[in-house]
């Protein structure tokens, strides 16, 4: 072969082939302008905050009857995070902004508007959950109080106990609220406040360990008062003075919530087996 003859083929194009070996790997391939691509680290880290914290606020809307004041705690850095995350969230997307970017700043914006959306849904359910799971705890209670007769007011607190028509700190004297809110009765030189309230209970008819078996169940059951009226007892959560769980006899009718509880017109819920969920 000729020296002419070598330098003509070293200069032929290249013809097409069928084999995979000259077939561009995947990874050197070119994006299409405006096509999707997949955030970087920090975007991913970003996205997986905020969906956190959105998901910290579901959480806080479900257990806030069972955590009172203490759903706090969640809230706080839910409400947090999905800050930080929508603020960096929408500096990203306008910054520069391409059709990439709007695509991925679309999916977060879409869930926080259904979390915000659905709050009262699951405020409202984990409400009707803690009631009902405090239907068996509380349920030998509203019996033991319609079947004696005797206990028309008992409420309980950190500072303040109420029994029928006297109230007070239980751990010092109890005021007498009838016939006037200025009458007053007091333990007698020597004798301890424990010993005078069970005069006021022996007054009422209602022995100390009724009482205390009472009012121990009440605390763990997170009620700071029971109201007693012919075939019906109502509990008052204490951590939510808005809220109260209701019992009426088989047969009996539950009365007016306008005038039974308060004066205030009420949600009622019917949980089943004479008990019913009452909410402002």
């Amino acid at each position: 072969m000729s020296t002419a003859d070598l330098g003509a083929r070293v200069e032929m194009p290249a013809r097409a082939t069928a084999s995979m070996a000259l077939v561009p790997l995947a990874g050197a391939r070119q994006l299409v302008p405006g096509a999707t691509r997949a955030p970087t680290n920090a975007m991913l880290w970003v996205f997986v905050v905020g969906y956190g914290g959105l998901a910290t606020i579901c959480a806080a809307d479900l257990l806030a009857p069972w955590m009172g004041w203490a759903v706090a705690l969640l809230y706080a850095p839910g409400v947090l995070c999905t800050m930080v995350t929508g603020a960096i969230l929408g500096l990203y997307t306008v910054w520069k902004p391409t059709e990439r970017k709007f695509r991925q700043a679309m999916v977060p914006a879409v869930v926080f508007v259904a979390t915000v959306a659905t709050s009262d849904l699951r405020t409202e359910f984990g409400t009707e959950a803690f009631a009902s799971s405090r239907v068996t705890l509380l349920a030998p209670v509203a019996d033991a109080v319609l079947r004696s007769g005797r206990i028309e007011v008992l409420g309980v607190g950190g500072s303040w106990a109420e029994i029928n028509e006297y109230w007070g700190d239980p751990q010092t004297e109890v005021y007498s609220l009838q016939p006037s809110r200025s009458a007053r009765m007091e333990p007698s030189s020597g004798r301890s406040a424990s010993s005078f309230l069970d005069d006021v209970l022996r007054t009422e008819g209602v022995s100390r360990a009724e009482y205390d078996r009472i009012t121990a169940v009440m605390t763990r059951a997170g009620v700071d008062r029971v109201l007693a009226r012919p075939g019906h007892v109502s509990f008052r959560f204490g951590q939510n003075g808005s809220t109260y769980l209701v019992y009426a006899r088989p047969g009996q009718p539950l009365a007016s919530t306008t005038s039974y509880l308060e004066r205030t017109t009420m949600r009622r819920t019917p949980l089943g087996d004479g008990w019913y969920l009452l909410r402002r």
